[in-house]
């Protein structure tokens, strides 16, 4: 047991791979060629507002990480981050309660995240069927919920949340970065980060070495859930409002190309939470670089895909290597 979580998780967990060195390659070539043709896009508000995008993103970078490191997908985050907002601020709105409404939120996606877990998890259901079928009745929910209207009317103290700023540090960023220590501590330096590990690379070997598969797979979940759910307060309080149109295919692009082009293989077992929130930074000036060039919205989708089979093309080719070798 001590081979499998220890001495084998480690090094898969943190090594740079040569796909996270092209990206951080096509990191800087994007910032150069942006500085040369983009006006304003190194002045102090578009960091700013760079910050923002990306916690807001990275908070679904968070939940998704450790989900692919045990070799599953959730495809319910942005529908689960929309609904649980809605409903949060329709709590806000009706009681005032900003905390209550901030409970609710989290509460809602802590729930669906434990009916994931539970179905991946016991009932031994596909993850990517479990979450498909939830970002389906996610996005029915939202807007019926709504009935294409938004809910807004919301207190001072919740927009505070997302629209913040400490300096020139909104607040949503500082909150995200706790996190992020919280989920590298657990991920590096506790048996139960080990675990993921170990079930990523190989589940059936991790339960004959008596790790709790199922409730691990069940806590992840959990947490993709409540991750998902900070995104819809970070996005919510920094808009004012809460509507079905959060959902929007891009978000669902960005978070798992964030995770892929921070070395998280998709295969599982292999994966580092630093350097996929790296990739959320990627994304997001990505993004922010081709908003000011002038790139359409849905040319930057195309530019997202082509990205994540890029990236998913050399890890594959880096597998062949390392088993040739």
């Amino acid at each position: 047991m001590t081979d499998m979580t220890t001495n084998r998780t480690r090094p898969i967990g943190v090594g740079i791979g040569l796909n996270t060195l092209i990206i951080i390659g096509l990191f800087g070539a994007t910032l150069i060629t942006v500085s040369i043709f983009a006006e304003g896009f190194f002045s102090v508000r578009n960091f700013s507002n760079v910050l923002y995008q990306v916690s807001a993103l990275g908070f679904l970078v968070l939940g998704i990480t450790p989900v692919i490191i045990i070799g599953h997908l959730d495809l319910s985050l942005v529908a689960l981050m929309t609904v649980s907002a809605i409903i949060g601020t329709l709590v806000i709105s009706v009681t005032g309660s900003t905390l209550l409404g901030v409970v609710v939120i989290l509460a809602v996606g802590a729930a669906v995240g434990a009916f994931n877990g539970f179905f991946i998890g016991k009932m031994k259901v596909v993850s990517f069927i479990v979450t498909l079928a939830m970002m389906i009745v996610g996005g029915g929910v939202a807007a019926y919920l709504t009935k294409s209207v938004t809910i807004s009317s919301l207190p001072d103290a919740y927009f505070w949340i997302g629209g913040g700023k400490i300096g020139i540090i909104p607040v949503p960023f500082l909150i995200f970065s706790a996190f992020v220590a919280v989920g590298l501590v657990i991920l590096n330096r506790t048996y139960f980060g080990r675990w993921l590990y170990s079930i990523g690379n190989n589940e059936q070997a991790a339960r004959v070495a008596g790790i709790p598969v199922e409730r691990v797979i069940l806590y992840v979940f959990i947490v993709a859930g409540l991750m998902a759910a900070m995104s819809g307060i970070v996005q919510s309080s920094k808009l004012g409002y809460a509507s079905a149109s959060m959902i929007r295919t891009g978000t669902l692009v960005n978070y798992i190309a964030a995770a892929t082009i921070g070395g998280v293989s998709i295969r599982g077992g292999k994966g580092n939470l630093l350097f996929a929130v790296f990739g959320a930074f990627v994304i997001v000036t990505i993004t922010n670089a081709c908003t000011f060039l002038g790139v359409g919205y849905y040319e930057q989708l195309i530019i997202k895909g082509v990205i994540i089979v890029g990236i998913v093309a050399l890890d594959q080719l880096a597998l062949g290597q390392t088993r040739r070798d």
